[in-house]
């Protein structure tokens, strides 16, 4: 899975996610990427990839999701 804004370290997804917090605004949406239709998107321990492809990954977070929107990197 993927997340909006497509940020390059779990540093910058998590600095993206707390500003949400604090104000409300620019949420981070997850992005289903996965081949199998089932795939869990939304609840605790979902994970996500960094950069998006067609860069290789480089970086890997653990995310909560409500609604459709992070709410917390884990």
């Amino acid at each position: 899975m993927y997340v909006t804004g497509n940020p390059r370290t779990k540093k910058e997804l998590k600095r993206r996610v707390a500003a949400f917090n604090e104000t409300g605004e620019n949420p981070v949406y997850i992005i289903n990427n996965s081949l199998f239709p089932g795939a869990k998107t939304e609840g605790k321990g979902i994970p996500v990839a960094m950069p998006q492809f067609p860069d290789p990954h480089r970086s890997y977070a653990t995310v909560e999701v409500k609604n459709g929107i992070v709410v917390k990197v884990c």
